[in-house]
């Protein structure tokens, strides 16, 4: 599926142009300097689902952190939204189990690796068709990291479509199939094929 960004979206005062291809299968790194707007870019594609993605289902796992004022758990939150489930992974059930001893915490109680853990979880246990990742290695640590990065490998091998942002590309460069690079010029920022 080819992603076409034209300019009527603005991201700091800039239009943005350009396109980028997601492919079932394979994870595709979204690359750019801090503040361009990568993570602004993900919000754009959040809000102009239906444009973008026609009837696939999405899923998002991004960096605004999970209903920090409420005082639900991560069970509350999958007993509320199981109509909205669209499959069955058991990829889930190993993440959920990795979350056992916080689950029934609240969510505004989690620290920063544990909810990240929750929004991944969460990611998992909707599913969908493509995957689109904003720096989700943020906040784990070393045996999550691990984790994650398997977890992306068994993704691909479910043939999910998967747009990552991760300044930390060393983690998964081996399991990246295409990258593009957010880049600013003058009067616009641009999506360009990069390496």
């Amino acid at each position: 599926m080819q992603l076409e960004i034209d300019s009527t979206f603005k991201i700091n005062s800039l239009p943005l142009r350009g396109s980028l291809q997601l492919k079932s299968g394979e994870l595709t790194l979204l690359k750019g300097s801090n503040g361009i707007g990568k993570s602004s870019l993900v919000q754009i594609l959040k809000k102009g689902k239906q444009h973008y993605f026609n009837d696939e289902n999405v899923v998002y796992v991004d960096q605004t952190a999970l209903n920090p004022l409420n005082d639900i758990s991560l069970d509350e939150v999958i007993k509320q939204w199981y109509k909205k489930r669209v499959e069955k992974l058991e990829l889930f059930e190993t993440t959920y189990e990795k979350c056992l001893h916080f689950r029934e915490t609240p969510l505004k109680e989690l620290s920063g690796g544990q909810n990240q853990l929750a929004k991944i979880c969460l990611g998992l246990y909707f599913s969908g068709d493509i995957f689109v990742l904003d720096e989700p290695f943020q906040h784990l640590d070393q045996a999550n990291i691990q984790y994650l990065y398997e977890s992306l490998v068994q993704l691909k091998k479910l043939n999910k479509k998967i747009l990552m942002i991760e300044h930390r590309s060393d983690l998964i460069q081996d399991i990246v199939n295409s990258s593009y690079i957010l880049v600013q010029t003058s009067d616009e920022l641009r999506i360009q094929s990069g390496s």
